[in-house]
């Protein structure tokens, strides 16, 4: 008796910016078998984008007003509709009945824009999140704590079961076939602020961090993503600073390092509650982490064996910085099991859940 292959749904995937979550999502979804379309923002495409995942698309759309990308999504005929966030406007738009149809919208909610202090008093940023969150179908969030705090704030969709984590893992192209030869200390990889930048990214200035780990006597070394940054002050608190990196090379270098480093110099709650990407890539890269302010990213670090969580900077002096057999099983612990947080095993996980794969 023959049986018949279930064919995959088509997915049209709609973003203002082609980030770090989407490129790794994308490469994810491709390599499963999913037959992918893009609708990106005029300055959210560019040539690292096109290098990194401009072959996985069958088509690739250009959009710079909201009507553009309206009209994208509503003529194509994609069986799935998956928005990024930030902003919401993607998965609002992707909502309306012309655009819907009879079609499933999911909401990749990276960041909850209202949960950033100040934010919460922008209308339109509150409707637009609240009109993305409870007419998609699925939202699917980084970290753990979002689903108690998305269902909490939005009671219609409790119980609803329709908030799913989607971890910010790594394509398994992506880890490294072996080490590169060893440089001590402490990697931070991401984007990072100084005092006169946005006084709303506040959390991103961790020059006080490098400052605590210069008089601590441990080597640091900082691979920012952030663009047109004063790196003076890093440099000038005793940080090594190296230029932006893609990826897939990126994350050959972090195996360079005794340890990865998670979260703020300050309490921030935008930081206590989350899991970012480079908790994933330095998982992808085997290195152990030290987390310092970010409650839910520090629990799973513990729970696995990864590493260790600090509250308080203050508190850095009690990091083991050289306890070498305690580094060594953290970095086993992280080697056994970075193909299970792969972005492929995490989304194939989700997609079964929700019935899709």
């Amino acid at each position: 008796m023959e049986t018949t292959t279930k064919k995959k749904p088509k997915i049209l995937i709609a973003t203002w910016f082609n980030c770090l979550r989407n490129i790794k999502s994308s490469l994810a979804a491709y390599n499963l078998g999913y037959e992918l379309e893009l609708v990106t923002k005029a300055n959210g495409w560019s040539l690292g984008s096109e290098l990194q995942v401009g072959h996985i698309y069958k088509h690739i759309k250009i959009w710079e007003t909201p009507s553009q990308l309206e009209k994208a999504m509503r003529d194509s005929d994609a069986d799935i509709i998956w928005c990024h966030n930030e902003p919401d406007l993607m998965a609002e738009l992707a909502n309306t009945p012309s655009v819907k149809r009879d079609r499933q919208v999911w909401h990749d909610c990276h960041d909850l824009p209202t949960l950033h202090p100040g934010y919460e008093n922008n209308s339109d940023m509150c409707a637009q999140e609240k009109a993305a969150i409870e007419k998609s179908d699925i939202t699917f969030v980084p970290t753990i704590d979002y689903v108690d705090l998305i269902e909490n704030k939005y009671p219609s969709i409790k119980g609803k079961n329709k908030v799913k984590v989607l971890f910010s893992c790594a394509p398994e192209m992506y880890i490294p076939v072996q080490d590169m030869p060893k440089v001590n200390g402490m990697l931070y990889c991401g984007q990072v602020n100084v005092p006169e930048m946005n006084s709303k990214l506040h959390y991103r200035n961790v020059v006080p961090l490098f400052q605590t780990l210069t008089n601590l006597g441990i080597a640091s070394h900082i691979y920012n993503t952030t663009p047109n940054v004063n790196m003076m002050p890093y440099t000038m608190a005793g940080a090594c600073t190296y230029g932006t990196m893609r990826m897939y090379a990126a994350i050959d270098q972090y195996t360079r390092y005794d340890y990865g480093f998670v979260g703020s110099s300050v309490d921030a709650q935008e930081i206590q509650y989350c899991m970012p990407n480079k908790l994933f890539d330095c998982i992808a890269a085997g290195i152990p982490m030290i987390v310092l302010n970010a409650k839910t990213a520090g629990e799973f670090v513990e729970d696995n064996g990864f590493g260790v969580s600090i509250q308080g900077l203050e508190n850095m002096n009690q990091v083991p910085w050289h306890d070498k057999e305690f580094w060594a099983k953290c970095k086993q612990n992280v080697l056994d099991k970075r193909l299970e947080y792969t972005m492929e095993n995490q989304l194939q996980k989700t997609l079964t859940e929700i019935g899709v794969a």
